[in-house]
């Protein structure tokens, strides 16, 4: 990875970016910063301009207003050449080697002989896929396809990588296995964006969120302030003995399944006030714990502000 792409505050920025085809608004208005170093999710249903954003931040497509820096200028094919990139729609040489295309992409990215033959050596080993090296792409099953459109995209570590649905057809172990390595690539300095209606899986992999809707940006936070900023006062509690104590004005609902407590508290209320009431009762209380939503809960109250009908294309996420 570049010097250039670990220490430049900004990687991409899209400021009052708008783009129209034919009678359709695909994006309005829309500005965003990325940073290196984070993981970022692009959500919204299908036709929310996710891809559109994607094309227009690469200069695959020209904005019809504002502006677009990728790497500290405009998109160039000079910037494009520092993107790691996995489509949704597998790309791949059927008749290639595993091992003969890694090699083959790292000389296309201007790696001597030897050193596009030691990154491909790294690659499968990264990767798993040591027993595949030699075998054709098409004998490949979708999932170790898919390990190997990842290792491409990582293969020259690049300072942008785009990722479109990245763990379809992954088993939970090799979702794991992916994970780890972008999340090392992120921590090496590089931007990574992670197309996904894949909620539940993406949940563990994302930093920062952005939710689109209609071509326009309805939320842009780090996920972990978005989900603390949607909680909506339900509290875990696990309680040995009388739990009369638990009940109060400040209490919406509560459900007991023996020690386990879930309790919905008034808006505004503190949990200090029930952990009051657990002390004067000398309750046993031997856990509590903030409930916050979801990754997929969250989207789907966002979805809920905004009139969203969300369509065909996003669901919770569950391994293929």
């Amino acid at each position: 990875m570049t010097t250039q792409g670990i220490h430049m505050a900004t990687t991409a920025r899209l400021q009052g970016v708008t783009r129209t085809f034919k009678d359709v608004v695909a994006i309005r208005n829309l500005d965003l910063e990325l940073q290196p170093g984070r993981i970022y999710g692009l959500l919204g249903p299908n036709g929310s301009g996710k891809t559109t954003t994607l094309r227009t931040m690469l200069g695959l497509i020209e904005p019809d207003r504002g502006t677009v820096e990728l790497l500290g200028g405009p998109p160039s094919d000079r910037t494009r050449a520092r993107v790691g990139f996995v489509p949704e729609q597998r790309a791949l040489p059927k008749t290639a080697t595993v091992h003969g295309l890694l090699v083959f992409f790292g000389r296309m990215r201007g790696f001597s002989k030897a050193e596009a033959a030691a990154k491909a050596h790294a690659s499968i080993e990264r990767f798993d896929l040591r027993d595949k090296a030699t075998k054709r792409i098409h004998t490949l099953s979708n999932g170790q396809q898919q390990k190997v459109q990842i290792a491409l995209a990582l293969l020259c570590e690049p300072d942008v990588i785009l990722l479109d649905e990245p763990l379809a057809a992954l088993d939970p172990q090799h979702q794991e296995l992916v994970v780890r390595h972008v999340r090392r690539a992120a921590k090496q300095g590089a931007t990574v964006i992670v197309s996904t209606h894949r909620l539940r899986e993406a949940q563990a992999l994302l930093d920062h969120v952005i939710m689109m809707y209609q071509g326009k940006k309805v939320l842009d936070s780090p996920l972990e302030d978005a989900l603390q900023d949607a909680f909506d006062g339900t509290w875990r509690i696990r309680a040995l003995g009388d739990q009369s104590w638990v009940q109060g004005p400040d209490v919406v609902s509560v459900e007991a399944d023996g020690p386990e407590i879930k309790v919905v508290l008034q808006p505004g209320t503190r949990v200090s006030a029930l952990l009051a009431r657990a002390a004067s009762a000398s309750a046993d209380v031997r856990s509590i714990e903030a409930v916050l939503p979801t990754l997929h809960e969250l989207y789907l109250r966002k979805a809920h502000e905004h009139g969203a009908d969300l369509g065909p294309g996003l669901e919770p996420g569950q391994a293929s």
